[in-house]
């Protein structure tokens, strides 16, 4: 298939409304192609954020007020007559004053207002240096920045091909460029750097990368391919491993070598999530579990059943803290089930459902949820602490009390919540990012919409 006659199918391929068929054809393609990848994921992100707005929106009381009553005027008003025509019409002008009010209640309700006198300033008088040409993939964590060992890892284009590139982590200055072609998703550990590239037949193989020089140590090829929803990002694990969900199956490699320690497949359940690591276990949650994990052997120490009934194909997201780990699983109908399991007992703590977030994020104390709002609840009872409208696709990070992320209401703006509170701290104006905004001592990094990563010094602007 050529890129003229995917474009074509592109947009039913984002909504999943493509014959099995063409739909494996124009995955393939998708997958072999960054171009036409990129234009998948621009529809896949407007798409989502569609969606999204409309399972998050909330009309004001007094929107909701009015429109029950004029709906309870309608139906009255339609009982009375005579004719089905008549009643049809006028439960279908109910139905329109429905959708009005309540699309006016959430197009009225705009930004809360903000704390008084967070300091404000704009990208270019905060920016310290930058490098350009990063790789950009819309909605997805295959252009991401990472920071170990005062080095910045980033995927960088060269035309239409990328590699993994090293810069100082504190003045921008490059270290090196790897001559290997890479699709992103980084990882990196004291001896390493990892990430995907293409592997034969349009599969996806794991590549280990010399961090002092950038050449390449090591090759795993699972041979199968990225999927729907795109490949994992290895997990660096403890005692020198690195996992990888591949597909169906959690690989987990000698860091220093690349062979096979263990393997787990659950190709039963569903499309695995990212693996998570605490202590000596390794966690992976399917659509139907959460399973735990020898992170020395692969072997089962126990699964709970976490799953919805009725879950979609998608990918669950997992995220562990507190002791407690946190496993939402994608319903039908763009909702997800929220589970909290105290990891060390084997049971879940409390549950709830949720419109499908983009992104968990747990603390000691907390757990965020990201969609178009930040959702804090209490970690141990699931209840709600705060929440604030910031739409954008961009993941959290927290440390010093501070939870980061890129609110794109706007010309965007990256902004620093206080954790327990919800009120701004700091915001820099003028960023748009799908990416996670990253620290490097006193020094924060942040890759724009652009393909630019910005340094900022990390004091109050």
């Amino acid at each position: 298939m050529n890129c003229a006659r995917a474009r074509e199918q592109l947009e039913w391929y984002a909504l999943g409304g493509l014959p099995a068929p063409i739909e494996a054809e124009v995955g393939d393609h998708v997958a072999a192609c960054p171009d036409c990848r990129a234009v998948c994921e621009d529809y896949r992100e407007m798409i989502a954020g569609l969606q999204e707005a409309a399972d998050w929106a909330e009309p004001r009381p007094a929107f909701q007020a009015a429109t029950r009553s004029l709906v309870r005027a309608q139906v009255r008003s339609a009982r009375r007559r005579v004719w089905a025509r008549r009643v049809g019409m006028a439960l279908g002008a109910a139905a329109a004053t429905v959708l009005l009010a309540v699309s006016i209640g959430y197009l009225a309700r705009g930004r809360p207002d903000r704390p008084a006198g967070p300091p404000v300033v704009q990208m270019a008088s905060a920016e310290q240096w930058r490098v350009d040409g990063a790789m950009v993939v819309p909605t997805s964590s295959a252009g991401g920045v990472i920071v170990r060992g005062g080095r910045m890892y980033f995927a960088c284009r060269d035309g239409a091909r990328s590699h993994v590139a090293a810069v100082s982590a504190t003045t921008g200055r490059p270290v090196w460029r790897a001559q290997q072609e890479t699709l992103g998703y980084l990882a990196a550990d004291e001896g390493g750097v990892y990430t995907l590239a293409r592997g034969p037949g349009r599969t996806v193989d794991l590549i280990a990368l010399d961090s002092a020089t950038g050449h390449v140590l090591w090759r795993f090829s699972p041979g199968v391919g990225p999927g729907l929803e795109g490949p994992c990002r290895p997990v660096p694990l403890a005692q020198g491993r690195i996992c990888w969900t591949a597909g169906h199956t959690v690989h987990v490699l000698d860091a220093t070598t690349g062979d096979v320690v263990w393997r787990r497949s659950y190709s039963d359940e569903g499309r695995p999530s990212f693996a998570a690591a605490l202590g000596a276990h390794v966690y992976v949650a399917s659509p139907a579990a959460l399973y735990c994990l020898s992170g020395e052997s692969g072997e089962g120490v126990w699964r709970l059943d976490v799953g919805a009934g009725e879950t979609s194909s998608s990918r669950p997201l997992l995220t562990l803290g507190g002791g407690r780990g946190f496993v939402a699983c994608p319903t039908f109908g763009r909702s997800s089930r929220l589970v909290c399991v105290d990891l060390a007992n084997r049971r879940v703590l409390w549950s709830r459902t949720i419109p499908r977030p983009r992104h968990l994020l747990a603390t000691e104390d907390v757990l965020y949820l990201r969609g178009p709002k930040v959702l804090a609840l209490d970690a141990a009872s699931g209840t709600p602490r705060w929440t604030r409208v910031a739409p954008g696709c961009s993941p959290m990070t927290a440390d010093d009390g501070l939870l980061h992320l890129v609110d794109a209401t706007d010309t965007g703006r990256l902004v620093a919540l206080d954790r327990h509170t919800g009120r701004e701290a700091w915001e820099i104006l003028g960023i748009r990012s799908c990416d996670a905004f990253v620290r490097a001592g006193d020094v924060g990094l942040i890759k724009t919409a652009d393909g630019v990563v910005h340094a900022f010094a990390l004091r109050t602007p």
